[in-house]
């Protein structure tokens, strides 16, 4: 979800980002948010882990983002995400 944003956000300043469901004994698998990018509304949904939980409970966030290298926007969340990093050692190549 936040890739697709990252890809599409590159012309724009904002985006406003809420939660789409008013139940809230919907499995986490079946949230959806409405990202919300100028006059465009997208609808996404958030896997069930603990980054998708955890950026849920940030909801809802209006984000001004700063430009990069003039086709990239960011921005630095309000508070970190889980994450579940690993070192894989190697990257293999295919044959």
């Amino acid at each position: 979800m936040l890739a697709f944003m990252y890809m599409y956000i590159s012309g724009i300043d904002s985006c406003s980002i809420e939660e789409n469901n008013t139940n809230s004994n919907i499995p986490m698998a079946n949230i959806k948010i409405n990202i919300k990018v100028n006059s465009k509304t997208f609808t996404a949904t958030l896997l069930d882990n603990k980054s998708a939980k955890a950026f849920k409970e940030m909801l809802p966030l209006t984000m001004e983002m700063t430009e990069l290298n003039g086709n990239e926007k960011y921005v630095d969340l309000p508070n970190s995400l889980p994450t579940n990093s690993y070192n894989p050692q190697t990257i293999k190549m295919a044959t």
